[in-house]
């Protein structure tokens, strides 16, 4: 599985999930696909600003993805579906 991070999927959703690459490393991911291919059409929306995380391995935890402070530099909140 390899795994892929949009910040206009992850704002347009409102969710992101948490895998565990090959070092046991947490990242946040948007969209998961068999094949090293993105999985959004390049001229996209989310496809813009898609990046690899590479391969994942093992699913962690789904957070609800919210914009925290609306300034200049703006922060997120990753909370947790669960209630956490």
């Amino acid at each position: 599985m390899y795994g892929w991070y949009s910040e206009n999927d992850a704002r347009t959703k409102g969710i992101v999930h948490i895998y565990k690459d090959l070092n046991g490393t947490k990242s946040i991911i948007t969209y998961i696909t068999k094949g090293n291919e993105c999985p959004y059409e390049e001229e996209s929306t989310f496809g813009s600003d898609c990046i690899s995380i590479g391969k994942v391995t093992e699913y962690v935890d789904t957070k609800e993805y919210k914009l925290k402070n609306k300034n200049l530099i703006s922060t997120y909140e990753y909370i947790s579906k669960k209630g956490n």
